[in-house]
This record gives C-alpha cells, sequence and structure tokens, in this order.
C-alpha cells in the first residue's frame, strides 16, 4: 500500500467541477480537456501510485471525493498512442477511509 499526498484540496476545486461539469454534458473535448488537467495536476504522486500497481484503492475527500476517478483519461498509450480511460488499465476501489484501507490491504 502506497500513500500520496496531494496538496491541498482547494485547489482540487476548479478542475473536479469542470470535470464533472464535462461528463453531466457529456461534452467530449471538454471531457478530455478537463480530464487531462486534472491527472497533470495529480501528476507524479498519481504517476508513482500507479506504477506496478494491479488495484487502485482511494480514500479521496474534498472536491476528489466528487469525481469518478475510473473516467479520468490515462495516459496515451505506447501502443496506439490514444489514451482511454484510467478505469481499463486497472479496478479502482474507493473507500471511505483509513480503516477500509487497511482492510482492504
Amino acid at each position: 500500500m502506497k500513500y500520496f499526498p496531494l496538496g491541498k484540496a482547494a485547489e482540487f476545486e476548479l478542475l473536479a467541477a469542470h470535470f464533472r461539469e464535462a461528463l453531466e454534458n457529456d461534452d467530449e473535448k471538454a471531457w478530455q480537456e478537463a480530464g487531462d488537467a486534472l491527472r497533470e495536476r495529480l501528476g507524479k504522486p498519481l504517476a508513482a501510485a500507479l506504477d506496478g500497481t494491479t488495484t487502485l484503492y482511494l480514500s479521496p475527500d474534498g472536491a476528489l471525493a466528487t469525481i469518478t476517478w475510473g473516467l479520468l483519461p490515462d495516459s496515451p498509450s505506447a501502443r496506439s498512442g490514444q489514451a482511454g480511460f484510467l478505469i481499463e488499465r486497472l479496478p479502482i476501489v474507493s473507500v471511505g477511509g483509513g480503516a477500509w484501507m487497511v482492510m482492504a490491504s
């Protein structure tokens, strides 16, 4: 199990709102842009968490608890050059808090 702090929750408020809005409006271009912005902001901590991971367990709070993590665009594949969904790479499990993380591991 890896713990990775992401910074202040307030930094994600607008990014998460744009991502949710794009999904609600079924706007693929806006979804890609908003998802890419979120993925870029999550950057190295998320990349480190995904390295060698077979299942991603999350306990997000604040704005990050309001997004559908599996629908974040994944990095473009080296084979296809196209981005897919993060959920296509690995299972994602959202848990309620630290105690659930311990039980999940």
